[in-house]
């Protein structure tokens, strides 16, 4: 999927889940900025192959989770108390996951790059490519959906600070609880 298509849906879904009126619209604007901004490895052309270095998990997850962290040891002891920072990195990762989710369909993702260039993709699933006149469903049908799943996990990422927050727990037993409390 092309950069222009992640930033438009990216903050589609922001709208939808009504994030624009907890927060700036600034905020939703820069989330979906920086879930564009791995597409930069395209203009890079390292490799012969394409392989497209911050198109992994590491960017998609470890980076917002590391942001995450550095953002909750910053904000506990701010005054007055806040979680912006908190729920700008949960968001991300959720943006950026969805990203790279998104472009597996169409495409090889080195997802554990650079400790691995094994690709993954899901191109392989048993689904036209193009829309036809009768198909009930697509390869982009599929991918959409996958994308709206995972950027619906922004709608939560208040709930698990929250739930951070009140019991001073670690990160792991707060997801635990957002997930057991969600099922």
């Amino acid at each position: 999927m092309d950069s222009l298509f992640h930033f438009v849906f990216s903050i589609i879904a922001a709208f939808a889940l009504d994030l624009h009126k907890k927060h700036k619209l600034e905020f939703v604007i820069f989330a979906a900025m920086f879930a564009v901004a791995i597409d930069f490895d395209h203009f890079l052309f390292l490799d012969p192959n394409y392989i497209k270095p911050l198109h992994n998990l590491f960017v998609a997850v470890l980076l917002p989770l590391v942001l995450f962290y550095l953002a909750y040891r910053f904000e506990r002891n701010k005054r007055p108390r806040t979680t912006e920072l908190q729920k700008f990195a949960l968001v991300l990762m959720a943006m950026l996951t969805g990203h790279l989710v998104a472009d597996m369909f169409y495409g090889d993702i080195k997802l554990f790059y650079p400790l691995s260039t094994s690709s993954s993709s899901f191109m392989d699933l048993p689904l036209p490519t193009a829309p036809e006149k009768y198909d009930f469903i697509s390869t982009q049908g599929v991918a959409m959906l996958f994308y709206s799943i995972i950027l619906l996990f922004i709608y939560f990422a208040e709930d698990f600070i929250k739930w951070h927050e009140e019991k001073h727990e670690s990160v792991g037993k707060s997801i635990r609880d957002v997930v057991k409390d969600l099922v």
